[in-house]
């Protein structure tokens, strides 16, 4: 299977890339420059350092077609403070984009779209008298995205292509991908 992971880059992107491999998918990736490491990648991966919000539609759309997967993993995370009102800012990277993505990858003949979100819709699920979307935006970003990834998928069913949307429990500790980059860790 050919799989392109937007935000390759990324520890949940990076991470996927290596388990596509290691099950002898050819994958690859878009992320924001620069890569975080040399020699960080196999060779064998297709890299292209752009940003995603940069690309016209019908660029974004040539780098998906002949593909049969897009993982999704790219986004703002909740280690990001934008100025106030923040709702706006998560709702534009996290929500609005995975649309557009989902759409164009529809119109480029993807099959497959897969989003890495937050364990945060997760937890909004389990404890929904904890009101998480009330208190945070960026939990309500990533349930917004959640519930316009389904709507998506029902879009692309309408169209003949099956789709499913998988909601399971993990476990993330926070990082990133070795190399010069972000080094936080948990």
């Amino acid at each position: 299977m050919k799989v392109t992971i937007i935000g390759g880059n990324g520890l949940l992107g990076y991470h996927a890339m290596r388990e596509l491999i290691k099950r002898g998918h050819k994958v690859s990736i878009l992320a924001l420059p620069p890569l975080p490491a040399a020699g960080l990648f196999p060779e064998d991966v297709s890299i292209h350092l752009r940003d995603l919000n940069q690309l016209a539609d019908a660029e974004l759309a040539d780098l998906l077609r002949d593909q049969d997967a897009v993982v999704f993993a790219a986004g703002v995370d909740d280690r990001v403070t934008p100025k106030a009102p923040a709702f706006p800012f998560f709702q534009r990277h996290n929500v609005a984009t995975t649309t557009r993505i989902a759409q164009i990858s529809r119109q480029a003949g993807v099959q497959r779209f897969i989003i890495l979100g937050s364990y945060f819709a997760y937890f909004h699920r389990m404890w929904p008298h904890l009101e998480l979307t009330r208190h945070h935006p960026y939990i309500r970003s990533r349930v917004e995205q959640s519930a316009a990834a389904l709507e998506a998928a029902r879009r692309i069913c309408s169209f003949g292509v099956s789709a499913a949307l998988s909601k399971r429990r993990y476990h993330l500790r926070y990082g990133t991908t070795g190399g010069t980059g972000d080094q936080r860790r948990s």
